[in-house]
């Protein structure tokens, strides 16, 4: 196995200007990546500057963060071709690899400019990845979702702050490094779904049991209803014996996009389930679901704000 670690930079418009193109928010100008083989050692590197088209004037933000200038920008690659080159260079010498990345956006922007510019999205439906970010987090045993930036690592870590930040390769260099001083926590437990390619059919549907909880993705559905009556029918069980919950609260949602219900396992305690509508385009809805273990506090709790909604709709 080998993993693709990588990072890009991207401009934006401006908001107030009417050329802002709605369906590219962010246009990719760097791509950075370094290649590790199965012991996180960097074997490869690559690295493409792309000349801007959508946005060629770079954002006052944007400006302020990378050490590009729109002069180097001018002289860049387009970034069709840049694209086509870097997904070469991933397969280059062993096809089976994965992708990492600091946090979940760089995924995203990825597949959406491949998606603008009309480059073959060859990836995987849904795709596995390593959320770098996400398992810094597990090795800091901060499981509260608290956000570390990819500085604050590399600071925490002690490690060698020799390259700027916000330069393409220098961060997946830099994320390279986090990912191999914090492999002894068996990164392959904790795997991410980018889910830009959501499941179509039952197949491609994701069931996946991690140490303190389980995620599930279901297929994409016609309609909100239809993707409420298959997930009623589904019965809502312990993530670590599999054994049907005695329903505590059942399903609800303050905002029709997080729902949420707790349980109680005679083996294992309290249960809570939460539930994210996802409606990428106007015809597929689809649910991302967790299970996690909660005390005795956190589900009075549950409790109590259900039945406050309840009297108070």
């Amino acid at each position: 196995m080998r993993y693709i670690v990588f990072d890009l930079e991207w401009n934006q418009g401006y908001p107030s200007k009417e050329e802002s193109e709605k369906s590219l928010p962010f246009e990719i100008i760097e791509i950075g990546a370094v290649k590790l083989d199965e012991h996180f050692k960097i074997i490869d590197s690559f690295h493409r500057i792309i000349k801007p088209v959508v946005y060629p004037e770079l954002f006052k933000y944007t400006k302020e963060l990378i050490p590009l200038t729109e002069k180097d920008l001018s002289k860049g690659t387009d970034f069709v071709t840049a694209c086509k080159e870097f997904l070469k260079w991933c397969r280059k010498g062993d096809r089976n690899y994965s992708f990492a990345t600091w946090g979940t956006l760089d995924l995203l922007e990825l597949q959406r400019n491949m998606a603008f510019f009309e480059v073959y999205n060859c990836f995987s439906r849904p795709l596995y990845y390593y959320n770098v970010q996400y398992l810094f987090n597990i090795f800091m045993e901060k499981y509260d979702e608290t956000v570390f930036s990819l500085e604050n690592a590399i600071k925490y870590l002690e490690l060698d702050e020799d390259k700027a930040f916000h330069s393409a390769i220098s961060d997946a260099e830099y994320t390279a490094e986090i990912l191999r001083h914090i492999s002894d926590i068996n990164i392959r437990l904790y795997p991410s779904v980018d889910t830009y390619k959501f499941p179509l059919n039952k197949n491609q549907e994701v069931s996946i049991i991690y140490p303190d909880h389980k995620l599930s993705i279901t297929r994409a559905y016609s309609s909100k209803e239809a993707l409420r009556k298959a997930s009623e029918s589904e019965a809502f069980c312990c993530h670590i014996c599999g054994k049907k919950l005695h329903r505590i609260v059942p399903w609800y949602t303050s905002n029709s996009k997080n729902y949420y219900i707790v349980g109680e396992c005679k083996m294992h305690g309290y249960i809570k389930g939460k539930r994210l509508i996802k409606n990428p385009d106007d015809r597929h809805y689809f649910a991302i679901s967790t299970l996690r273990s909660l005390s005795k506090d956190q589900a009075m709790t549950m409790l109590k704000n259900y039945n406050s909604r309840k009297q108070n709709p």
